[in-house]
């Protein structure tokens, strides 16, 4: 029964009910926001992700086919919404890992060597 009603509720938020909306935003929000803590065990991010997702989905929402099939588009949206926010922790804790190479002064000598050697390149 849950299905098809949140399935009418989809067929109306489409159709611009704002009402329709709310109530499928009632409906299901708290479990989105349980599946992303699951996923990032991070009250903060889940959060974010769950905002991020519910925001996308009022954009969107028109855009479903399958107005019986909003609970996995939804999960499915916050689970890649979650892959995106790992992603790039992963590489900004990558860039703040990476030693920064300190410029070494050049002596004199060192500089007369290079351009020895690059007089002599073809």
């Amino acid at each position: 029964m849950k299905q098809s009603y949140t399935a009418l509720l989809v067929l109306a938020a489409q159709g611009g009910d704002k009402q329709a909306f709310n109530q499928l935003c009632e409906l299901h929000y708290q479990g989105s926001y349980r599946f992303a803590y699951k996923l990032c065990q991070s009250p903060q991010d889940a959060g974010d992700i769950t905002q991020e997702v519910w925001s996308k989905v009022a954009k969107d929402i028109r855009s479903l086919l399958e107005p019986g099939a909003f609970k996995a588009w939804l999960f499915r949206a916050i689970y890649r919404r979650f892959i995106d926010v790992t992603r790039r922790q992963h590489k900004e804790q990558c860039i703040a890992a990476a030693p920064l190479v300190a410029a070494q002064p050049i002596s004199l000598e060192q500089s007369l060597d290079m351009l020895s050697l690059i007089a002599r390149l073809p």
